[in-house]
């Protein structure tokens, strides 16, 4: 079912006539209607590109997430990726990482997500359960200046410098 400009432009009309007469029995001055009318016409015309630039997502097509052939939204098929997100540091998934889901800063966040787990892992263990360097080295069974080396790169990746 379509917009019915004509039609919604006659009720949109017909209400403003009614409103015309209350606000100019309310001693409201010309100008000031005319600003409100203005205002109110900007909304309906906007009413109006949004109903015709979305398409809804019909309740059949989303249940519990399956699929129902033909009639599932083409886009949704399109944009399911985006609508969906997998957090692979949840808190359920490993308590070690609950630091990274508590991050404030967006930038920051979206940058340490996307390092790979041995990197979350190295920075957990010298910022959250306070390891030295030499430990965490021990630990991995390599040299502490390759932890030093691995730490200066991801301060570089993560704050620029």
């Amino acid at each position: 079912m379509g917009f019915n400009y004509g039609l919604e432009k006659r009720k949109f009309t017909e209400e403003w006539k009614k409103l015309y007469s209350e606000y100019k029995a309310a001693g409201m001055s010309e100008e000031d209607i005319q600003d409100i009318y203005a205002f109110d016409l900007n909304v309906f015309r906007k009413n109006r590109t949004e109903f015709q630039r979305t398409q809804p997502l019909s309740e059949s097509s989303c249940d519990d997430g399956i699929e129902q052939g033909e009639s599932m939204s083409a886009l949704l098929k399109k944009f399911s990726s985006a609508l969906s997100v997998c957090d692979k540091y949840s808190f359920q998934s490993d308590p070690r990482f609950a630091w990274v889901d508590e991050m404030e800063n967006d930038e920051l966040y979206r940058k340490i997500i996307s390092l790979p787990e041995r990197d979350i892992d190295l920075l957990t263990l010298i910022a959250f359960e306070g390891y030295s360097q030499r430990e965490v080295a021990e630990i991995r069974g390599i040299a502490p200046a390759a932890i030093c080396k691995k730490i200066a790169k991801l301060k570089k990746l993560l704050y620029g410098g």
